[in-house]
């Protein structure tokens, strides 16, 4: 079968588990001029909450990624130290992806770029783990427990952005002053990028690690908290989800002391709001908020089951909420997806549904 001709063919790359469904990313990448540049038709939702298509920095990473017919595994592309063939290419804010093809003899891959993975550019930052902020201001809490009535577990690209986002979700004293609180810090870059392509020290670091020091964080605070009537309340936001998803699954006993509020969360949602209950953890009434456009994207391919389980739970608040907050993107989504089922190119297919959903980058 011919790749171009057909717009759209199935390949499975070594070592991986999934089929992976690779289309033109636009009418400028199907080979006329330079490499073809096919794009993973499952990178919908990701391209999406990155690039925003109505602004002038959106269309100039557009033009970024149709350069990659050119300049892809170029002298300023990262490359692969495992696989000569893999490349990462730093377009704005973003990382793409991507893998060279050679012609293959069986025809059922063409030459050219097949971009993989979209995730966000990672940036230094300060060391993932417990702090305490006081005033604005983090510092590495030696403590294995959460300090104070308040705590919050997230990521950003660096501590100092992490603790801004935390800063709107902690609640504030009659003079709104933010009171001291803890925070797990997780850089976001850990969670995005694929293990060969860390760096150094970010390679040190695994989620899996991540978790487990939460997990002695949370056991910890809730054996220190067992005379007290309120449970602290822990927001967690920015990736947090998955790591404390993770780190619940470790733990035995009950966590009754600790309550949980999840902030635009990731698909691993569901999974993680079983494990809340399953240690008898509160859970806030508004069990999931939304302050993310993006976060309506992400959950829209999981609503039905996350609604189901907060229904089974007795939140029913929040299962409408989630419902109703990602009816229009589940409907753009499906008019995107059928868009690329019948041929036609990733770009076309994003632009509509980026016009049915309202959808801008936040």
């Amino acid at each position: 079968m011919n790749g171009i001709a057909n717009l759209g063919f199935q390949t499975h790359q070594p070592n991986q588990q999934k089929t992976q469904r690779f289309i033109p990313f636009s009418a400028n990448t199907t080979g006329k001029c330079g490499r073809p540049v096919f794009i993973d038709a499952k990178l919908l939702p990701d391209f999406l909450i990155n690039i925003d298509l109505k602004t002038y920095r959106g269309l100039q990473i557009v033009r970024g990624i149709e350069m990659l017919r050119s300049v892809g595994g170029g002298i300023n592309a990262y490359q692969s130290k495992l696989k000569a063939a893999k490349h990462m290419s730093v377009i704005g804010e973003l990382e793409i992806y991507y893998y060279i093809a050679q012609q293959n003899p069986s025809g059922n891959e063409v030459s050219g770029v097949y971009i993989t993975e979209l995730s966000n550019a990672a940036k230094n930052t300060a060391p993932a783990g417990n702090y305490i902020v006081k005033s604005g201001k983090a510092n590495p809490n030696n403590l294995t427990q959460f300090s104070g009535d308040q705590a919050c577990i997230g990521g950003a690209a660096n501590l100092e952005l992490a603790i801004s986002d935390a800063r709107e979700h902690i609640e504030t004293d009659g003079w709104g002053r933010s009171p001291d609180y803890g925070l797990y810090f997780i850089p976001d870059s850990l969670q995005n990028i694929q293990g060969t392509w860390l760096t150094p020290e970010q390679k040190t670091v695994k989620i899996s690690e991540h978790a487990s020091e939460l997990a002695t964080i949370l056991t910890t605070t809730q054996k220190n908290r067992l005379h007290t009537k309120s449970p602290i309340r822990i927001r967690v936001f920015n990736g947090g989800c998955k790591v404390l998803c993770v780190a619940l699954k470790s733990i035995q006993g009950h966590l009754d002391k600790l309550g949980f509020e999840l902030i635009d969360p990731d698909v691993s949602a569901n999974s993680t709001l079983k494990e809340i209950l399953a240690h008898d953890a509160r859970l806030s009434p508004d069990a999931i908020q939304f302050t993310k456009k993006s976060t309506e994207i992400t959950l829209s391919s999981v609503r039905n089951s996350l609604a189901k389980t907060l229904s089974a739970l007795g939140n029913k608040k929040s299962a409408e909420n989630i419902l109703n907050k990602t009816s229009k993107q589940a409907n753009a989504l499906s008019v995107g997806n059928n868009l690329i089922t019948n041929n036609n190119y990733f770009l076309d297919a994003a632009r509509q549904a980026s016009i049915l959903g309202q959808w801008s980058k936040q």
